[in-house]
């Protein structure tokens, strides 16, 4: 019987940029290279995707791309220093992406904002560190009262669990993206906050004209890596797999998006429908988060991985 080999995919920050560094993770047994395209220009990454494939012929050892898009990404907008939130005040959100006054009007990223959120739906901001309630909606003003408080800083994530959007899922830097990625050979795309299949298909048509465009012919087609992050998704789960070519089970913005109790459950389900259909299956965020500061992981992650993999 054939063994199974699980892969370990690195995202490739940084600090991880130069041949030193990507060939000690080729040693230690990196398979699949992830590119974050929320940071960074296209030229930036073309250099990085050429220092890979050197170290990839240097070492004897193929080494997969993964372009991670950005996906429809809510953030708040500029706001100087910061805003001290504090619990039980109020605070305003405009739909417009500047303020002439950030403090009285905190400005986001997303036009429709006044339009998709209803007075009693909760906003997360900070990656669910700070909690807001949604009390009225004038105009394109957004009216919230501060549930959990603290320092909001500009760009900051903004997350709508209880809310279903207009925004696109795939917008235009995503489509640059796309086609910068296809012109370099990669060889997965990460679908980021995809809600539902058609999302998917709408992604494989881009590839595929992409590629088309610039007379690309590839042995093996590009393939696309779903990321599970939205109540949505979790809704739609089968027929976002059978549409997708694997599937990420992104713990972070789930865990903002839904009760951080259920991430394990849904983490199995997602697992076990994937191993059903012969579908490959990442599991992602925080995998031995506490070696960023520490030599060793701790017996809970070490835990934590197995049952991932096992």
């Amino acid at each position: 019987m054939a063994q199974k080999r699980t892969k370990i995919v690195c995202t490739i920050g940084p600090s991880s940029h130069t041949a030193e560094m990507l060939t000690k993770l080729v040693t230690e047994g990196m398979d699949v290279c992830r590119l974050n395209f929320s940071h960074g220009t296209h030229e930036d990454h073309a250099k990085l995707i050429g220092l890979i494939r050197e170290v990839s012929k240097a070492t004897g050892k193929p080494l997969a791309l993964l372009a991670d898009l950005q996906g429809p990404k809510i953030r708040v907008g500029k706001i100087g220093d910061g805003i001290e939130l504090v619990a039980g005040n109020e605070v305003i959100f405009t739909s417009e992406a500047t303020s002439v006054d950030a403090t009285k009007l905190i400005p986001v990223t997303y036009p429709n904002l006044h339009e998709d959120v209803k007075p009693g739906q909760r906003l997360l901001l900070d990656d669910g560190l700070l909690e807001v309630q949604v009390t009225k909606v004038e105009g394109i003003h957004v009216h919230c009262t501060v549930i959990v408080g603290g320092l909001l800083k500009s760009s900051k994530g903004l997350n709508l669990p209880e809310t279903e959007t207009k925004i696109s899922a795939i917008p235009d830097k995503d489509r640059e993206d796309v086609e910068f990625g296809v012109q370099q050979n990669v060889d997965f795309f990460a679908l980021s906050f995809v809600r539902k299949a058609e999302d998917v298909r709408e992604l494989r048509t881009l590839i595929e004209a992409a590629e088309k465009k610039h007379n690309i012919i590839n042995d093996v087609p590009t393939k696309i890596i779903v990321k599970i992050e939205k109540p949505e998704a979790v809704r739609a789960m089968d027929e976002i797999i059978e549409a997708a070519d694997g599937v990420m089970v992104a713990r972070g913005d789930l865990g903002i998006e839904m009760p951080a109790e259920k991430v394990p459950f849904i983490q199995k389900q997602l697992i076990e429908r994937c191993l059903e259909v012969g579908k490959p299956v990442i599991v992602a965020t925080q995998m031995l988060a506490s070696m960023i500061r520490n030599p060793r992981a701790t017996r809970a992650e070490g835990s934590e991985t197995a049952n991932a993999v096992g």
